[in-house]
């Protein structure tokens, strides 16, 4: 979904839409193979504030359709998105013209910056808004509860009492240190 920001009146401006499932599908799949949308897609609820040049993006993504394999047992299971957004678009023609840095310089960033991005144009599409906040909050390697997960993919350890077997090529380095034991 894609909004004009010349549009968009000052202050408030809610949006709310539906991503279809083959849309969430392809989003989640980005995040890993392991994911994918069941028979729904997701809600959006979101509301732009404009004040001047900014725009602050606040709002919900909700789907109960969203299903991995896990990492570890490779089970399938259920995860329901629930994700707040709070994102900060700023022009980047306003940072061009207020930014007085030469190209040698470092900016410290604060955790406030993490929630900042930039746009170009007048264009904004609200759908990478969606897919970025998606990618952030799903772990790149779903896994099952702790307690419930059963790891089955190795065979079992070998007794601690059970003496490795000695590569060949070693064999005379084990013998010289064997000899040595017994001088001690």
């Amino acid at each position: 979904m894609k909004i004009l920001v010349r549009e968009l009146s000052a202050g408030e401006n809610p949006f709310d839409f539906q991503v279809p499932v083959g849309e969430l599908h392809t989003v989640v799949r980005d995040a890993d193979d392991l994911y994918y949308a069941r028979e729904h897609g997701a809600q959006v609820a979101m509301v732009v504030d404009k004040v001047d040049e900014i725009l602050s993006v606040r709002g919900r993504i909700a789907s109960t359709g969203c299903g991995f394999e896990c990492a570890r047992c490779l089970k399938e299971n259920e995860r329901p998105l629930d994700i707040r957004l709070r994102w900060t678009l700023v022009p980047r023609s306003t940072i061009a013209r207020s930014a007085s840095l030469s190209a040698e310089e470092e900016v410290e960033l604060t955790t406030d910056d993490l929630d900042v991005s930039f746009f170009d144009g007048e264009e904004i599409d609200l759908m990478e808004i969606v897919r970025e906040a998606i990618l952030l909050e799903l772990d790149p390697a779903p896994r099952c509860e702790v307690d419930s997960c059963e790891f089955q993919g190795y065979a079992a350890r070998p007794s601690p009492e059970a003496e490795p077997e000695i590569d060949p090529r070693w064999a005379p380095l084990q013998a010289m240190k064997e000899k040595l034991k017994h001088k001690n």
